[in-house]
């Protein structure tokens, strides 16, 4: 069962690419970046360290709010996108919806593409970090974090009239907004790595 429930994953993250690249070219920007990684596997990659180096198996809002500041420490460090899902405002925080719809934490964690994760050096130091740092943090106080007045969630929701979607289209800003990429680089280069 457990083994079934992982290629099921595996499906669901390759179909979900496909479907956001047919997107891509239907709306006309065939020029979709290619990632390394889906959220999805950074997802199982902290999973996995934290169990491993922390002894932590963590809730799904512990693992949305470590993929969300891992996401932003990769962003600060490299100027890119670390996956092809961007976060979402969500009433809780910051959310990667693949990841709140696909991984199922009350399964144990996996050791998730190791050799992806070790020839990284940037995705190793933003992992590590994180997982040190914040594997032992509540939900709670995670979730507070995330909705300081000076971060990316706050802003998006809040602090702003207008934002563009994907396609560069304006939208006034509601739940499930994805969370504009340089915000996310601009406060994590401040609050953790220009500090």
């Amino acid at each position: 069962m457990f083994l079934s429930k992982q290629i099921c994953w595996v499906y669901v993250s390759i179909i979900e690419v496909i479907i956001l690249y047919l997107q891509s070219i239907l709306s006309g920007n065939p020029d979709m970046p290619d990632f390394k990684y889906t959220s999805i596997d950074i997802a199982q990659m902290l999973r996995w360290q934290a169990y491993k180096t922390q002894n932590v198996l963590l809730n799904k809002t512990q693992l949305e709010k470590l993929l969300y500041i891992t996401y932003g420490i990769y962003a600060a460090l490299t100027n890119e996108r670390l996956c092809e899902e961007s976060p979402k405002a969500w009433p809780f925080g910051p959310v990667f919806p693949r990841v709140a719809k696909h991984v199922d934490v009350d399964l144990p964690p996996q050791e998730w593409k190791k050799e992806e994760y070790e020839a990284d050096p940037n995705l190793r130091k933003a992992i590590d970090f994180v997982v040190g740092t914040y594997s032992h943090t509540t939900a709670k106080v995670l979730s507070a974090w995330s909705h300081e007045e000076d971060g990316p969630w706050y802003q998006t929701i809040y602090g702003k009239k207008e934002v563009e979607d994907v396609q560069g289209n304006k939208i006034v800003p509601a739940w499930n907004t994805p969370i504009d990429f340089s915000l996310i680089k601009e406060y994590f280069s401040r609050k953790f790595i220009n500090r």
